[in-house]
């Protein structure tokens, strides 16, 4: 190794310290479909009604967040806990299992129709799922709205999310507006940290989760609405309830009184730029300047 490469190696490791290496397990703005069997193909209907104009999702040019197209979720009043409707799922690349070196990001742009229009919150929601058939601690964590609250409880009409296995307080560990509702697998407002309340007319809005550990023990979530850190939870399961997700699934299935739209699902890994494997190399790096320093005042036999 010449004295420059040493030197331009060096100023590469310092360059790229704070960066993130990403893995893109699914984006999809649904805007590379041009029929509803297009993207049936690529998120199969998993509803479990007879009525087959029932079944799916519906790809939409109505209301985008991305142009043109987002996917639609109409009203339902029939379906029950036995018989589904509106409800899609997209598999992908297992993500690995969550840890120190791994973490994983679930977002995705949701329209809500507003408090005005809504001002109970509806099942409406999307969840990201460790198998097809998650009942595990941690194998499911869901964003959006459901009607286990009303607008007033827990402090106000605030958006909404449920990790399964976890049981929800009274009493907010950050400070937050109390849970009105508590219970295992319970949806929680997204409260904390000063995030605004759900608006009062038709927009759509950002829901995100930041899924991590710091320890390898457990699995910890930060939640944000429109980028703005809106809950956390910590600590939830042990280490043998760190999961591996492989899908996301569209619409409760459930009664809901609210047509929904949902665009942009994006689900990325990272891994916090590896401040060990930089050091290491910086370190490595470093000896072979001190061998090259050595190497040129040693005087040749």
């Amino acid at each position: 190794m010449t004295r420059t490469s040493l030197v331009l190696a060096l100023g590469v490791i310092a360059a790229s310290a704070g960066d993130t290496f990403a893995g893109v397990l699914l984006s999809d703005g649904f805007d590379g479909y041009t029929t509803q069997a297009q993207l049936e193909a690529a998120w199969p209907s998993i509803a479990t009604t007879t009525t087959t104009s029932k079944k799916s999702i519906q790809l939409s040019s109505a209301q985008t967040l991305s142009a043109p197209n987002s996917v639609f979720v109409p009203v339902s009043t029939t379906a029950t806990s036995a018989l589904t409707e509106y409800r899609n799922r997209r598999s992908f690349t297992e993500s690995g299992v969550i840890s120190t070196s791994n973490k994983l990001t679930f977002s995705f742009d949701f329209y809500d129709v507003g408090t005005t229009a809504s001002p109970s919150p509806q099942r409406n929601y999307a969840n990201l799922q460790d198998t097809t058939a998650p009942g595990g601690t941690n194998q499911l964590v869901s964003l959006g709205l459901n009607n286990n609250q009303t607008g007033g409880n827990s402090g106000g009409n605030y958006y909404m999310a449920r990790i399964l296995g976890y049981t929800t307080t009274a009493i907010d560990p950050d400070g937050g507006a109390n849970e009105s509702v508590v219970g295992s697998g319970a949806y929680f407002k997204l409260n904390d940290f000063g995030v605004g309340l759900r608006a009062a007319s038709a927009a759509w809005v950002n829901l995100k989760v930041v899924i991590s550990t710091n320890d390898n023990n457990s699995t910890d979530y930060a939640f944000y609405v429109n980028n703005q850190l809106a809950e956390r939870v910590e600590n939830v399961g042990t280490a043998a309830s760190i999961r591996s997700y492989d899908n996301v699934a569209i619409g409760s299935g459930l009664t809901n009184g609210v047509n929904a739209y949902f665009d942009n699902f994006s689900v990325v890994t990272a891994v916090p730029e590896a401040s060990s494997f930089l050091a290491l190399a910086a370190a490595g790096l470093s000896s072979l300047a001190v061998v090259w320093t050595r190497k040129k005042r040693t005087p040749a036999a």
